[in-house]
């Protein structure tokens, strides 16, 4: 026995106790690792063969793939390290790798002792064991378990035996878990065993007990699916036509939880399937038929009485559905369908506001329930209506069947006063003719001249109905569209005063009777006159006059103005040969100065008028006076009218701008001509004027004198007047 055993053995036993615990490292190193990915593999195979029901093939490949992975892993991992010899002199470099201070030691003396006889000669006996022993010192001090690193493998050994524990916890945790594990198994083994069923398709829109669904032919049709429990990866449709043409499509999911396929302008019948994850729906049948539609639609009409209008003869309807018909006019009509009708309904109304209710369906001469007949009255100036039909064959029309309906609503009469336009001031004595023009669209019933008072004693509105010798034409009736009224009205017939008011009007009815309570009335505008003294007036009016003459003064000067202005023109571009365009725009600016002394000329004949009549009204002037205003009046229109010397001045100086030299000159000389007569007319105007203002004066005068002597006579006593 060697010397140094009981030291050796020591150090041996302790190396032991190492090469041990490492095997056991190693043992549970795999076996956690072979675990882990087995827990994995179980994992990933039951999620894609529950989810995907993955083929007997596809899990048969994948049971032989997962053999032979972990029979690799088993070898690799367990078998190979546990067959690796360990010697002491690994253990021992091991342990001094993990204590440097042993400085080598530890394996010179396990060496030197194995060698001990063989080296003896070489070695001296006593420096072995001094040697020997001295590692046995050192290494009696040092904990040889704490080279061992145990934490990484205890890691995955937790992870093991939790995905261990989870995965046993689950597959036994309930009935139905159990019952999933063990399918799981079987079919892992490649058994055809089925997994509890987890999806429900439904089909949706189809009758529940046929399956079936009958659409337009040519329509589109989306077929709709929707489902149950776990959410199908994909689904398929597959369909097969009356004709034989099949096929298979994949559904999209437009909306959550609803699968969806569109079949554009079907031609025909045809039945279909639906499968997706692990179900399968029956079969569904699609049938086509022709939707309802209107082929062809009478219509009669009944028109209001008051419109005297000859209704539509039932022999002899119009065709076509949309209408166009006065307001209040019954309508009534039958359409022609091509298909049996089930059920029809009228939507009447302008859009948001339809009403619907249903229509009757005849037999039409086949005796074919195809005929749909009703009937509405005309309200509104737009709307429509519309058939909604639904045939025997379970259709409804495909395109809306929609008409027009224009109602000439019965407008309320226009008046259009003629005299006056305005407010005016008038005598106590006053007749004044009032004339309107009024309209109505189906024609006239009654025309009113309304008046009252208003001042100290004011009355109520006085009505008078137009009469034949107020009218052209002289008689209402349906067909009178239009009549031209006047009315002489006398205000000495109200007492009125100065001071006192009175207000007119014309008021217009038709012959709309069918709502009494909303009558075609149209209120005319209404005009006031206030009553004044006559003196009054007449000053209101000569001032008025001294406007009218004071225009005319001006006019004259233009007039003289633009005669001088036309010579300067003849002499500057009489001889020129072709005017440049500012001499031409020259020439065109006279013109248009002449034709606003045209236009000027006219108003003051209007004022000239109006001052006239007025005056004829209020009983002013006398039949001289206004004879001489009327002449005055012929001399403005001598020069003013379409081919008096005026527009043809006008017209003469336009011409001249755009002639040459040749006849530019004679042009300019002719509207010379022209424009002196304008003076002249204007000449006689004002002549006419002045002797109508110095016989106004005259009358005036002895009017004052009268009205003097009648206040005198009115303090006269009256004993003194007898005598």
């Amino acid at each position: 026995m060697s010397p140094h055993a009981p030291q050796l053995e020591t150090i041996s036993v302790r190396l032991d106790s190492i090469r041990a615990s490492i095997r056991r490292l190693f043992l549970l190193d795999g076996v956690a690792r072979l675990l882990t990915l087995l827990g994995l593999f179980v994992i990933a195979t039951f999620v894609l063969d529950y989810y995907f029901i993955l083929p007997r093939e596809v899990r048969l490949i994948f049971l032989i793939a997962g053999i032979a992975f972990f029979s690799w892993i088993t070898l690799r991992r367990v078998v190979y390290p546990l067959a690796v010899r360990i010697s002491d002199d690994d253990l021992a470099l091991f342990v001094e790798r993990h204590y440097p201070e042993l400085n080598d030691r530890l394996i010179s003396a396990i060496q030197l002792a194995r060698h001990e006889n063989e080296a003896s000669e070489f070695n001296s006996p006593q420096l072995v064991q001094a040697l020997i022993g001295d590692a046995a010192d050192a290494a009696s001090a040092l904990d040889f378990n704490g080279v061992l690193v145990r934490s990484h493998v205890l890691k995955i050994a937790a992870w093991a035996a939790g995905l261990t524990l989870l995965l046993g916890a689950a597959a036994g945790v309930t009935e139905k878990t159990r019952t999933l594990a063990k399918i799981y198994v079987q079919r892992a083994l490649g058994l055809s065993v089925r997994w509890p069923q987890r999806t429900y398709l439904k089909v949706l829109d189809f009758d529940a007990t046929s399956r079936t669904r009958t659409i337009a032919r040519g329509d589109d049709l989306t077929i709709a699916v929707g489902f149950e429990g776990l959410r199908p990866g994909k689904v398929r449709l597959d369909y097969r036509f009356a004709t034989g043409e099949k096929g298979r499509e994949t559904m999209t999911e437009p909306f959550r939880n609803m699968f969806t396929y569109t079949f554009t302008h079907v031609p025909g019948p045809f039945e279909f399937t639906v499968s997706g994850s692990d179900d399968v729906t029956d079969v569904y049948h699609v049938t086509t038929q022709n939707p309802p539609s209107v082929e062809e639609i009478r219509l009669t009409m009944a028109y209001p009485d008051y419109l005297k209008m000859q209704n539509t003869p039932e022999s002899q309807p119009v065709l076509g559905g949309n209408v166009s018909a006065p307001q209040y006019t019954n309508v009534r009509f039958v359409a022609t369908c091509n298909e049996d009708i089930a059920e029809a309904t009228l939507r009447l109304g302008a859009k948001g506001k339809e009403a619907d209710s249903p229509l009757t369906i005849l037999k039409s001469a086949s005796g074919a329930d195809r005929l749909v007949t009703g009937a509405f009255e005309v309200r509104e100036a737009f709307s429509e209506y519309q058939l909604m039909l639904k045939a025997k064959n379970g259709l409804p029309n495909r395109d809306p069947i929609r008409y027009l309906i224009k109602g000439q609503i019965d407008a309320l009469p226009a008046i259009r006063m003629l005299d006056p336009l305005g407010d005016e001031n008038v005598t106590k004595d006053c007749e004044r003719p009032i004339s309107a023009e009024v309209d109505d669209d189906n024609g006239l019933a009654e025309i009113l001249f309304e008046y009252r008072k208003e001042g100290r004693e004011s009355t109520d509105w006085v009505k008078l109905k137009m009469g034949p010798e107020h009218m052209k034409p002289t008689e209402y009736g349906p067909g009178v569209k239009s009549i031209k009224v006047e009315y002489l009205f006398k205000f000495e017939s109200l007492q009125a005063e100065p001071g006192d008011y009175v207000t007119v009007r014309f008021t217009a009815r038709d012959y709309k009777d069918v709502d009494p309570n909303n009558p075609n009335v149209k209120e005319g505008k209404t005009y006031r006159f206030a009553v004044v003294p006559l003196t009054q007036l007449e000053k209101e009016l000569q001032d008025q006059m001294e406007k009218v003459k004071q225009n005319l003064e001006q006019l004259r000067r233009r007039q003289n103005d633009l005669y001088e202005r036309t010579a300067r023109l003849d002499r500057k571009f009489g001889a020129v040969d072709t005017l440049t365009p500012e001499q031409a725009g020259e020439l065109r600016h006279s013109a248009n100065d002449q034709s606003d002394i045209t236009d000027k000329l006219g108003h003051a004949r209007q004022d000239i008028d109006k001052i006239r009549r007025r005056g004829v009204y209020n009983k002013i002037f006398d039949e001289r006076a206004a004879a001489e205003l009327s002449k005055a009046m012929d001399a403005l229109s001598i020069a003013i009218e379409p081919n008096g010397p005026s527009p043809m001045a006008t017209v003469s100086i336009r011409d001249a701008s755009q002639s040459r030299h040749e006849t530019r000159s004679q042009r300019l000389n002719a509207t010379r001509g022209l424009q002196s007569q304008v003076i002249t007319a204007i000449d006689n105007a004002l002549r006419f004027l002045d002797r109508w203002s110095s016989y106004q004066e005259i009358v005036r005068l002895f009017r004052f004198i009268y009205e003097e002597q009648m206040r005198v006579n009115g303090r006269i006593p009256d004993w003194k007047r007898k005598k």
